[in-house]
C-alpha cells in the first residue's frame, strides 16, 4: 500500500513539474509573438529608447519601459531569467544595485543590448 501512495505522489510531483515547465514554455513562446505581432512598434520604441538614453535616461527607465511595451509583467520577466521578482522589483524601482551580468540577462530578454563605455575624466 504504502509503496502504491510514494508511487502516486512520485506521478503527481512529475505532473506538476510537466505543467510548469509548459506555462514556462507556454510564456516565452506568448512573448515572441507578441514581439513579432507588435515588430513596428517595437523597432519605432527602440529608437525612442536609443534616444532618450542619450538624454539621461536611466538603466531601470528602459528596462521597465521596455517590458511594458511587450507585455511582459514582472512576474514573466522573473520566471524567464530566473531573476527573484524581488530583485526585478527592485531594479525598476531604482532600489537595487544589479550587477552587470543580471542587467545583461534582463536586457537580452528585453530583446536589447547593452553596450558599456568607459572614458578618462580630467
Amino acid at each position: 500500500m504504502h509503496a502504491k501512495l510514494r508511487k502516486k505522489q512520485y506521478s503527481k510531483a512529475k505532473n506538476q513539474e510537466k505543467s510548469q515547465k509548459l506555462i514556462i514554455f507556454y510564456k516565452k513562446n506568448n512573448i515572441l509573438y507578441l514581439f513579432l505581432r507588435n515588430l513596428d512598434s517595437f523597432v519605432n520604441f527602440a529608437g525612442k529608447v536609443q534616444y532618450n538614453t542619450l538624454l539621461g535616461m536611466k538603466i531601470q527607465e528602459v528596462m521597465k519601459l521596455q517590458r511594458k511595451a511587450l507585455g511582459i509583467t514582472q512576474q514573466d520577466l522573473a520566471d524567464m531569467s530566473e531573476i527573484a521578482i524581488s530583485t526585478i522589483k527592485k531594479i525598476e524601482s531604482g532600489k537595487g544595485n544589479p550587477s552587470l551580468s543580471t542587467v545583461e540577462k534582463i536586457m537580452d530578454i528585453l530583446g536589447m543590448e547593452v553596450k558599456y563605455e568607459i572614458r578618462q575624466t580630467v
